[in-house]
């Protein structure tokens, strides 16, 4: 029997909000967005906050939510009403500890920030340039 992965409380949200902000801050020193965020983002800290990067010579774009989740994923075309998949996913879960931490879409935690992300991130933009390529 599958143990039930222990859910957020609604008095914890205020925690996960706080690990949101280091990922932003990390993944812009990591990943340089290719234009400047806006100074008033960056101050009032906005979420969900995104900025376009490029990884191997193609346009990718971070989206940072305040709820603790981080995906890199195609820019969004102007007027597509359809988000494309997402290429790297963490997002903020609960261990059977109770502690908070990024874990990534399977469940498992994963440590972030670090500069174990990196690699992670370029082997699964590779592995989807080369699916679309095929």
């Amino acid at each position: 029997m599958n143990p039930q992965k222990p859910q957020i409380s609604l008095d914890e949200i205020q925690k996960v909000q706080e690990l949101s902000k280091p990922a932003l801050d990390w993944l812009q020193t990591q990943f340089p967005p290719l234009y400047e965020i806006e100074p008033s983002v960056l101050r009032s800290i906005e979420f969900p906050v995104r900025f376009e990067v490029k990884i191997q010579d193609h346009p990718f774009e971070w989206v940072v939510s305040e709820l603790g989740s981080i995906t890199l994923r195609l820019i969004t075309l102007v007027g597509s009403k359809k988000l494309p998949p997402p290429i790297f996913y963490l997002s903020v879960g609960k261990t059977s500890t109770g502690d908070l931490t990024w874990m990534d879409i399977e469940g498992n935690v994963i440590p972030f920030p670090s500069p174990d992300i990196i690699p992670m991130v370029h082997e699964k933009v590779k592995l989807y340039l080369d699916s679309i390529q095929s």
